[in-house]
């Protein structure tokens, strides 16, 4: 076994290869725990402090992670203007697991940039395939992340970030069988198994610790802070339904901050988020290969200011799922009765609100739709749905809701939005649909959805044209594209109704419908992300 310590190298000129300092075992397919109950200075470098845990990182030359590298028991800091380098796996020979951080439920990160200084992870990879660095000054592939950021059609090369918190969700899944979670209702705790976050193998020190358990009791939980962090290159498909994602987020409290973060290529989704009350701000997703916003297990925060721009490779702009009730979850079935999912306790209930879809279809053969089932509450608000679309087979439509075979008509997806738990309002569409019966498509009771969505007071438009400029087609994302998804021409303003704000009190009203003010002089997303740099998004 090989510790490679943090050490603190400068930086090298920007067309040189750049310094870097190790984090994580070097050993194939292990994980690093570093629990900050004591000094890990001695092993990894940075600074420390005893008294408050916290454990800053140097930021001086890049930080690259070996494997999964795990935070417990105190807080860690990383600076603003900091890289952090995800090394990849080696998919070929099946080793390595991929260099990822992950913040247990015992510990905080606080990654706090700005728009001048963001920060940002990305691969430590040595070409567009792979090749894990080595040495002290590596030929990264993403040499100039800051300047001169890669193609976003590029993803796997590093696990991401995994944030696991103590908010409450409504599923156990360990892997191992079926286990009644809660004794009594939703009071005690039987066994401190909870659920173990997707994309860590059972083989890793992380899991076999518990340290990648996620979900509690505590829904003002606080995970730290993310803020002004790109997030790029990501993703891993471990096994089969085990992925990592570009930011995944377990359990996470609502005391925890998160906002204007990007994702920019990955392999899984963009972001996914199982169960919590945490609440998004400001959130970029680019060209995802699996779905853009997965949100799942009983999720009951706010996402505002959300961009997902799909490329060929994804397949939904969106997947809003509710429980596992009835379902066979990565082999084993979910407990069919008791508080965890058959009452689904807690309750799915989510507000997106001021986003911007955009799909892009190539030759893949994907939805780039909204696909809502599984029990899902959704309050979608002031948004738009761009190119949208269904899939070759007419199988997958752009929006499609379903629900779960052998659950009560009661408890349905499709009873949500019957009943006005769940609703689209302030919703425009404009591709190639004109009507909500050519939207609504291939769910469980299509003709149920497409009066619930017609409601007049609702204000849904299914035929407009919102003034975007520079849409990308064809399922490309080509550098200088400028695309401005300034909706300078769209017909209807925003809705506001005190039911959403009461259903959410993190949502702040905005007199627009999408992600951008069609007045701004200037995008939110300008300076600190890829997608600007790279001249993807205009200014």
């Amino acid at each position: 076994m090989k510790l490679l310590k943090l050490s603190l190298l400068a930086l090298g000129s920007a067309s040189a290869a750049l310094a870097a300092a190790y984090i994580g075992q070097s050993d194939t397919n292990i994980s690093t725990i570093i629990d900050l109950s004591s000094d890990p200075t001695g092993t990894w470098g940075g600074s420390y402090d005893a008294d408050t845990k916290t454990w800053v990182w140097d930021h001086s030359s890049d930080v690259v992670l070996q494997n999964i590298v795990a935070i417990k028991n105190g807080t860690l800091v990383i600076p603003a203007g900091s890289v952090v380098r995800g090394q990849p796996r080696d998919e070929a020979n099946n080793r390595f697991n991929p260099g990822t951080l992950l913040i247990a439920r015992s510990a905080k990160i606080i990654a706090a940039g700005n728009a001048s200084e963001p920060i940002i992870f990305t691969t430590a990879a040595t070409s567009s395939t792979g090749g894990r660095a080595s040495g002290a000054n590596p030929a990264f592939w993403d040499a100039n992340p800051k300047s001169s950021p890669r193609s976003p059609l590029i993803g796997g090369l590093n696990g991401g970030i995994v944030v696991l918190g103590n908010a409450s969700t409504n599923v156990d899944r360990d892997g191992t069988g079926d286990i009644q979670l809660f004794s009594d209702g939703f009071k005690t705790v039987t066994t401190d198994d909870l659920s173990s976050v997707e994309g860590i193998p059972t083989t890793a020190a992380v899991y076999l610790s518990g340290d990648d358990r996620f979900g509690g009791f505590n829904d003002n939980d606080n995970s730290g802070i993310l803020s002004y962090v790109s997030i790029r290159h990501g993703g891993a498909n471990l096994t089969a339904n085990n992925e990592l994602n570009g930011l995944t987020l377990g359990g996470v409290g609502n005391g925890t901050t998160i906002n204007n973060i990007e994702i920019w290529g990955n392999t899984d989704d963009g972001v996914e988020i199982f169960g919590g009350t945490v609440n998004l701000n400001n959130i970029v997703i680019i060209a995802p290969q699996d779905d853009g916003l997965d949100l799942d297990v009983g999720y009951r925060g706010t996402v505002q200011n959300l961009l997902v721009v799909a490329s060929s490779a994804t397949d939904k702009l969106g997947e809003w799922d509710g429980s596992y009730e009835n379902e066979t979850v990565n082999g084993f079935a979910a407990v069919t009765g008791g508080p965890v999912t058959s009452n689904r306790t807690p309750y799915s209930m989510f507000t997106i609100a001021n986003a911007t879809f955009v799909g892009n279809k190539g030759a893949g053969d994907f939805s780039h739709g909204l696909h809502i089932r599984d029990q899902a509450g959704v309050r979608l608000v002031n948004s738009i749905v761009v190119n949208a679309a269904r899939n070759a087979a007419d199988t997958a439509g752009s929006v499609e809701v379903d629900n779960r075979s052998g659950v009560p008509a009661s408890r349905s997806t499709t009873n949500g939005f019957v009943t006005g738990r769940s609703y689209f309002k302030g919703v425009t569409f404009q591709g190639a649909y004109t009507t909500v019966q050519g939207w609504v498509h291939a769910g469980s009771d299509d003709a149920a959805i497409e009066t619930a969505l017609s409601i007049p007071a609702y204000q849904n438009n299914f035929n407009d044209v919102v003034g975007f400029v520079n849409i990308p087609t064809g399922g490309t994302l080509p550098q200088n594209l400028l695309f401005n998804p300034r909706p300078t021409t769209i017909s209807d303003a925003a809705v506001f109704e005190d039911a959403v704000i009461g259903a959410a009190a993190h949502y702040a009203p905005l007199p627009y419908r999408g992600a951008f003010d069609p007045d701004a002089a200037i995008l939110w997303t300008a300076d600190w992300t890829a997608a600007d740099v790279y001249g993807l998004l205009a200014k």
